[in-house]
């Protein structure tokens, strides 16, 4: 993005292009006159307005039209398409208007090899806004939807050839050198100027004095146009199956981003902790009013919350005045919002993004437990390559099975002193009902009369279920003429609660005589 690429359909063509879109940024851009660039510019952002029409009346289409009902229905959802022609007109005559300035655009362009990609792209836009026009006339909707988001890719692709790959690298560059350097050389009061904050300003400043021809940050002129409320139409064709399983993965997913998230903000700063169950309640909250009107889930994300903690946020109010800012930009300063560069915003996410990247932390984790670092190396390369949610989706299922792993390693060792009819069993791992069957073959093998000491020193974990058995053992070994003898005092400390096991107490050792609650 910060060199106005298009992203690939898949994580894996994402990392596969990234030399790709290196090398389109690399050359040094031609500056073409003045009057030149202030036209491609000015044509650019209103194609990117066109754009953002055309967006929202396929997301209108797509609420009228319901591929289920009766026929009576369909005519009725086709009468009701007849409100969306006129803005369908309009779209279809700024594209004509902009015929002339697009000619006049690729005549004084300095690369003369883009000439056929724009006119061919300006050919298959008209032709596809025609389409769409021509099917929202038309007394039927089998194919209304369908030539609606090809007019919006379309009108996307003839609004990405008036773009300067290399313009748009320069601007992204520009914005990571100017935070580089103000967070080097600020001091004193100057440190309370945020250097991504500058770094924008200067960027969208550069821009503007030279009229680059790069992508801008489109806004829609009214807010309520970005609103689509859910209906029965738009939710009878989903399918109920699909939508549940999403909304289950997104839960989840989203749920673990934003604790994840939260707890790498709270190592990062001194001020208040995370109070986990009421980020996840709000976040729910927020995401069901968020969906019922056509807005994406949200959850934490690590980029910007750490960008707002290194901008110098205090408390939880920076985060609320986040959302406020951004809404009293729509709302009221749109105008400034669509003079601010892509690339720009993209060159903050990649430095903040390097600034994340703390190799020494995987160091440490290789040292202290190669099992976590390994899925945390897994669950990286399927974010990577895949997407978010398959990644984190991964993670923690690699997570839940190394877990089970964990909790089934028992290792015992029995030895037997025939001679004094004494046996030592040795526990070390973690002692579940996974492992009854081990436990339990280890203590068929104590000879009859035997006195059995047991060695807890080395186990990490014992469950309700191996005390069970050994109790139960006990009686019966017992009755041969046997003892178990354990030091339940350190098991009681390390394992127990209080009163949650009962026992008879003779001398420093203990022998078990009784039931667990």
């Amino acid at each position: 993005v910060m060199v106005d690429d298009k992203p690939r359909e898949n994580g894996v063509r994402n990392v596969a292009t990234i030399p790709e879109a290196i090398a389109k940024g690399l050359p040094l851009p031609v500056l073409a006159p003045p009057e030149i660039r202030a036209e491609r510019k000015a044509l650019l952002q209103e194609l990117g307005d066109v754009h953002e029409r055309q967006a929202e009346i396929a997301a209108w289409v797509a609420e009228r039209v319901s591929i289920a009902g009766t026929e009576a229905e369909h005519q009725q959802q086709s009468k009701s398409l007849g409100e969306l022609i006129s803005s369908q007109e309009e779209v279809l005559q700024e594209l004509h208007a902009a015929e002339a300035r697009l000619a006049q655009v690729n005549e004084h362009d300095p690369v003369q090899s883009n000439r056929p990609d724009r006119e061919a792209a300006r050919d298959t836009a008209i032709a596809a806004v025609e389409k769409a026009l021509a099917e929202l006339r038309a007394p039927h909707t089998d194919q209304v939807e369908e030539s609606q988001r090809a007019a919006v890719t379309a009108i996307g692709n003839l609004t990405g050839s008036l773009k300067s790959h290399e313009w748009a690298a320069k601007i992204g560059i520009l914005t990571i050198l100017v935070i580089i350097a103000w967070q080097a050389i600020a001091r004193g009061p100057l440190k309370m100027i945020p250097a991504p904050l500058l770094a924008v300003l200067a960027a969208t400043g550069v821009a503007a004095w030279l009229s680059l021809p790069v992508l801008y940050v489109e806004v829609p002129e009214r807010l309520q146009d970005g609103l689509h409320i859910v209906n029965w139409t738009s939710l009878r064709d989903m399918p109920v199956g699909s939508l549940a399983l999403n909304a289950l993965m997104i839960a989840v997913i989203a749920s673990a981003e934003t604790l994840l998230c939260a707890s790498a903000v709270d190592r990062m700063h001194n001020g208040p902790r995370t109070k986990y169950d009421q980020e996840l309640i709000a976040q729910g909250i927020g995401n069901v009013f968020a969906g019922m009107v056509g807005g994406l889930p949200m959850t934490g994300v690590i980029v910007r919350s750490a960008a707002n903690v290194q901008a110098g946020a205090k408390s939880r109010l920076s985060t609320i005045l986040h959302g406020g800012w951004l809404l009293l930009f729509v709302v009221v300063l749109g105008f400034l919002l669509k003079m601010i560069p892509t690339a720009c915003l993209a060159g903050i996410l990649v430095y903040t993004g390097y600034r994340l990247i703390n190799p020494k932390n995987f160091v440490t984790l290789w040292k202290q437990d190669r099992g976590e670092a390994i899925v945390y190396l897994i669950t990286v390369v399927m974010v990577v390559s895949t997407d978010l949610l398959i990644g984190v989706a991964t993670g923690i299922v690699l997570a839940a099975l190394k877990l089970v792993l964990t909790f089934s390693n028992l290792r015992t060792k029995l030895q037997v002193n025939a001679a004094e009819s004494r046996a030592m069993l040795s526990l070390a791992g973690a002692a579940t009902f996974l492992r009854l069957p081990m436990l339990a073959d280890e203590l068929d093998r104590v000879p009859q009369g035997a006195e059995l000491h047991v060695d807890f020193q080395r186990l990490d974990y014992i469950d309700h279920a191996c005390l069970e058995l050994l109790m139960n053992w006990a009686k019966q070994h017992e009755s041969t003429g046997g003892k178990l003898i354990l030091d339940w005092d350190s098991l009681h400390a390390r394992f127990g609660r209080d009163g949650a096991h009962r026992q008879h107490v003779s001398g420093p050792k203990s022998r078990v005589a009784a039931t667990v609650d």
